[in-house]
């Protein structure tokens, strides 16, 4: 997943305590909602005020606030919840603006802040780089929509946000528009495991698939597919075999090694 071009801008930074009425949390455009944040009660476990990092924010005045801060909600509303008034920040001053910030948003450390991919990409989308725009684009068009949620059950949402930036246009295209076509009902299909194993059949076998043979694949549950591959152990070994069984279950005879 790109992390935004951020490289080029320079920013002054100074350290200093900031009125938290003042402070405004993005929300609606691409940051989390603290609101909504299981971590935020995780925190009442380990949340030391003395030992918080401070809020990472841009000066940009907005209604009553003059401050957006592009990470370090789920603090802020703890501290606030804690009582406190003011606020260590880290406050990037420059020619900033909020599209900058959700980049800025994007490009922290995923481990360390706990920033999900689901996350990054609608930052990176508000922020306008180019790849997330263009991941949403074949998305949209394939008939899907990007989601974090891990429990869907809205067959038309897809979460493999890294699978899907890991590959070229052409290619996120060609596995959506055949696993809509193919199980549109299904949210298995929309897995990183079995997007892989797709991807593998399709560069293999796809220059071979009739009417029938996309007819055959309908009619077979995912999850015969899944089961019948899933005693292999190792990850690229297993998507060979999820591979294997989708050609099977298609109808189309494997291809013979030549022999000399």
């Amino acid at each position: 997943m790109s992390n935004g071009k951020v490289n080029q801008m320079r920013f002054e930074v100074d350290i200093q305590y900031v009125d938290i009425e003042k402070i405004h949390v993005p929300v609606s455009t691409y940051q989390r909602d603290p609101n909504k944040d299981s971590r935020v009660a995780k925190m009442d476990k380990y949340f030391d005020p003395d030992l918080v990092d401070p809020i990472a924010v841009i000066p940009r005045k907005f209604r009553n606030y003059e401050f957006e801060a592009f990470d370090g909600g789920a603090r802020l509303r703890k501290l606030k919840a804690l009582g406190y008034t003011e606020v260590p920040c880290r406050i990037m001053k420059g020619d900033s603006t909020s599209k900058q910030a959700a980049l800025l948003f994007a490009k922290q450390d995923a481990a360390a802040t706990g920033v999900q991919t689901f996350d990054q990409h609608r930052a990176l989308l508000f922020g306008g780089d180019k790849e997330a725009l263009c991941v949403e684009r074949d998305v949209t068009a394939s008939g899907y929509i990007l989601s974090s949620d891990k429990n869907r059950s809205n067959p038309n949402k897809i979460g493999a946000i890294n699978w899907l930036y890991a590959q070229n246009s052409a290619t996120r295209i060609k596995v959506l528009n055949f696993t809509k076509k193919v199980w549109p009902d299904y949210t298995l299909v929309t897995n990183k495991p079995f997007l892989d194993a797709i991807k593998l059949f399709l560069d293999e076998y796809g220059t071979k698939l009739t009417d029938e043979t996309i007819e055959n694949l309908t009619k077979t549950h995912p999850e015969t597919i899944d089961i019948e591959s899933r005693y292999e152990r190792d990850i690229k070994t297993r998507m060979r075999q999820r591979a294997s069984v989708i050609r099977r279950k298609s109808g189309i005879r494997k291809k013979q090694k030549a022999k000399f």
